[in-house]
C-alpha cells in the first residue's frame, strides 16, 4: 500500500479482491492486515511512514473499521507504533526483529 498515492493504488485494491476470490470467507480486516504486513516486511513501507487509515480505506473502497482493526493488530504485534496525537507510523526494527518475522 502506498501511503503517498501514485502507482500502487489500484494494485492494492486488486490484492484485496484477489485474496477475497481465493478465500471468500476471509475476514476483511485480516486481508488488509496481510497487505500492510507484507508491505512493511518487504520494505515498501519504510520506518516512520505514516499509516493513514482514511487514505487506505478510500484506496481500497472499504470502510475505515477493517483498516482500523488491521492497524491496531500491527500495533499489538510491534510493527507499527502510535504516538499521542499523531498518525500511526511504521516502527524501525532491528535486524534480529526482521529475522524473527521471517521465522514465524
Amino acid at each position: 500500500m502506498r501511503m503517498s498515492g501514485g502507482k500502487g493504488e489500484g494494485r492494492d485494491k486488486n490484492r484485496i479482491e484477489a485474496a477475497q476470490r481465493k478465500n471468500p470467507f476471509a475476514v476483511l480486516w485480516e486481508l488488509v492486515y496481510n497487505c500492510l504486513y507484507e508491505d512493511i516486511v518487504s520494505g515498501e513501507l519504510s520506518p516512520d511512514t505514516k499509516i493513514r487509515e482514511a487514505q487506505i480505506a478510500s484506496e481500497l473502497g472499504i470502510s475505515r473499521s477493517p483498516v482500523k482493526k488491521a492497524i491496531d493488530t500491527l500495533v499489538e504485534r510491534g510493527l507499527v507504533e502510535r504516538r499521542k496525537g499523531k498518525a500511526p507510523t511504521v516502527r524501525a526494527m532491528t535486524y534480529e526483529e526482521y529475522l524473527k518475522l521471517y521465522e514465524a
